[in-house]
């Protein structure tokens, strides 16, 4: 998993790594389930170039991203989120997939489950932070243990327990 600092320092083979991941969404057309911290559902081939590209370069200006590259070959899901240490919340601002979610404002029961399982990858590399927040609704799926729910007007938080007050 690499850092949003790799995502703008790690060049291999003289090419930025941000530039791979950005390849590798265009060539898949993967999906901007969430871009600028809402619901968007716009697959690659539907942005403008420089769309694209500004929303990548908003992705890697993130305070944290999560990004698996095995031997370069980039795994989504690809996430990015703002993280407020003195509240111990973050706030997902790109979530970027091969399928289409949330729709109608509510994720599917198995890919809240998916989305359970990519918050306690985020909550084991974010210590400091105990609540993440996702723009549309979870199923209960989501929670696995030590991980609770907790809607919101216009989504809702993924509560690590043990880190947080459940509600």
């Amino acid at each position: 998993m690499y850092t949003f600092e790799d995502l703008n320092t790690i060049t291999p083979g003289g090419i930025p790594l941000l530039d791979i991941v950005t390849g590798y969404i265009r060539e898949k057309n993967l999906n901007f389930i969430v871009a600028q911290g809402r619901c968007s559902n716009r697959r690659a081939a539907d942005l403008a170039p420089q769309e694209l590209t500004s929303w990548m370069a908003a992705f890697a200006a993130c305070t944290f991203s999560k990004v698996s590259c095995p031997d370069l070959r980039p795994c989504p899901p690809f996430m990015a989120a703002d993280l407020d240490e003195a509240a111990k919340t973050a706030t997902l601002v790109f979530l970027i997939d091969l399928t289409q979610e949330a729709q109608g404002g509510m994720a599917s029961k198995f890919y809240s489950k998916i989305l359970g399982a990519l918050s306690s990858q985020f909550f084991a590399a974010n210590p400091g932070i105990s609540r993440l927040f996702f723009p549309f609704g979870l199923a209960d799926t989501a929670t696995g243990k030590g991980l609770g729910l907790e809607k919101a007007e216009s989504g809702t938080w993924i509560i690590l327990k043990d880190r947080g007050e459940f509600i």
